[in-house]
This record gives structure tokens, C-alpha cells and sequence, in this order.
């Protein structure tokens, strides 16, 4: 799956929170939940996107050889839910 496929299935979960649910009398526990499924979410796809563009600059310097770059990419786990 794609990083762009996924981020798009996060924004669909994001689109499930909206600010008058933080209203205290409102806020449920399904909203927490969507809350922090979003959150964590994003930060693991950016982490992983930086990773990524990290180790391919790294690569196109020459600092990181074609062996290890390759080695490094059969060892990134798939983005899928």
C-alpha cells in the first residue's frame, strides 16, 4: 500500500473528530479513541516518510552503499493496516 493510500485512510478517521465533541459534556470515548488513532498514525507515517527519504539521500551522496540501501529497504515492513 501506498504512503499516499494510507494517509488517506487517516484522513478518513480524522474527518470522525470534530471539535464540538470536546465539548466535556459530549466527548465520548469513541472520540478519544479517534483522537489518538490519528494521532499516532500520523506520526508513525511521517517517521516512516522521513526514514525513507533519509536513506534514499543518503544513497544518492554515496554515503550509504547500493548493498546496504538495498538491504535496508527488504527490511522496511509494508505500510498496511
Amino acid at each position: 500500500m501506498s504512503l499516499k493510500a494510507v494517509l488517506h485512510e487517516v484522513k478518513e478517521a480524522r474527518n470522525g473528530v470534530h471539535a464540538h465533541l470536546f465539548d466535556k459534556h459530549l466527548t465520548t470515548r469513541a472520540a478519544a479513541v479517534n483522537v489518538g488513532f490519528v494521532a499516532d498514525a500520523m506520526y508513525l507515517f511521517l517517521e516512516t516518510k522521513n526514514a525513507r527519504n533519509l536513506m534514499k539521500l543518503l544513497f544518492e551522496r554515496g554515503e550509504v552503499s547500493g548493498a546496504e540501501y538495498r538491504r535496508w529497504l527488504r527490511g522496511q515492513e509494508p505500510l498496511s493496516w
